[in-house]
């Protein structure tokens, strides 16, 4: 789902190309996503909040994981131009999406609690900070072996508190 390995400039220059022609759901989804993600890198934040809005209404407001993924670039937006309470309610939709499409017991729920977890870390709120990412470490020891990439990650970021 990430954008071309090439400068943002040109990637930008090639999604608006392609967004002209005719695609599905999910694929048009993808272009306006990865053109908002280029913009992003590019800081251009406020065409990347329309093209993830944009990319968000391609999918006629059903929910796809694909949303969830949406929320968590929009809430990696706010973070960076530091909006941290926007940050959060984004974070916590994708969340809520993931949880409800894939469960409390996946690795991918696990990634956002962890996510959670840091941006409260940020704000200075550490309990709530640990407890979202033991949370999500747990959930990762439960389907990981032991010393997995992912599951090392995760303990660093523990670590870091």
């Amino acid at each position: 789902m990430s954008y071309l390995p090439f400068s943002n400039k040109k990637a930008i220059k090639y999604f608006k190309k392609a967004i002209n022609k005719e695609y599905n759901l999910k694929e048009l989804y993808n272009m306006f996503h990865n053109l908002g993600r280029a913009y992003r890198k590019n800081g251009d934040y406020e065409d990347s909040l329309e093209m993830y809005n944009e990319a968000l209404d391609s999918l006629n407001k059903q929910e796809y994981l694909e949303i969830a993924t949406t929320y968590a670039d929009i809430s990696e937006l706010y973070k960076e131009i530091g909006e941290y309470n926007l940050s959060l309610e984004y974070l916590h939709k994708a969340l809520n999406i993931k949880e409800k499409i894939l469960g409390k017991i996946h690795i991918e729920t696990s990634i956002s609690y962890i996510a959670l977890g840091a941006l409260y870390k940020d704000l200075g709120l550490y309990e709530k900070s640990l407890d979202l990412i033991n949370r999500g470490i747990k959930i990762q020891e439960s389907i990981y072996r032991e010393r997995h990439p992912e599951l090392l990650t995760s303990y660093g970021i523990w670590l870091w508190l």
